[in-house]
């Protein structure tokens, strides 16, 4: 028999929502946990790359630096594998995924670059 004041009826509507509700939460916590995963494998990769960039930059410039003096000294660097590096950095650069910002990557390329053109006579 129903209640006639259908309290009932309303404890269970009330029951059901709470029910919802709760998958609902759990549904959430389920979707933040992943997305919170990949922020962190997204930030793992931008940083590896960043330490790449910074590798390169530091190996480029000690090059830069070391025609400079040899220039400075008289002698005139040949052409070899630190070359064929820089042609390999800026085909990357070329080819780097342009969704990213360009800000330290282009202030990065820029500067090797002016080092890089400082090693050479003109």
């Amino acid at each position: 028999m129903a209640d006639p004041m259908g309290q009932g009826t309303d404890s269970a509507v009330i029951s059901d929502a709470f029910v919802a509700a709760r998958e609902l939460l759990r549904r959430a916590e389920e979707d933040a946990a992943g997305i919170r995963a990949d922020v962190d494998r997204y930030v793992r990769q931008r940083e590896q790359e960043a330490e790449l960039i910074v590798a390169k930059a530091r190996r480029l410039l000690t090059m830069a630096e070391d025609r400079a003096a040899s220039m400075d000294a008289g002698a005139v660097p040949a052409a070899g594998p630190a070359a064929v590096e820089v042609v390999d950095a800026e085909r990357a650069a070329a080819t780097a995924d342009r969704s990213q910002p360009a800000g330290i990557d282009g202030m990065l390329a820029a500067a090797i670059a002016k080092a890089f053109d400082k090693s050479f006579p003109e």
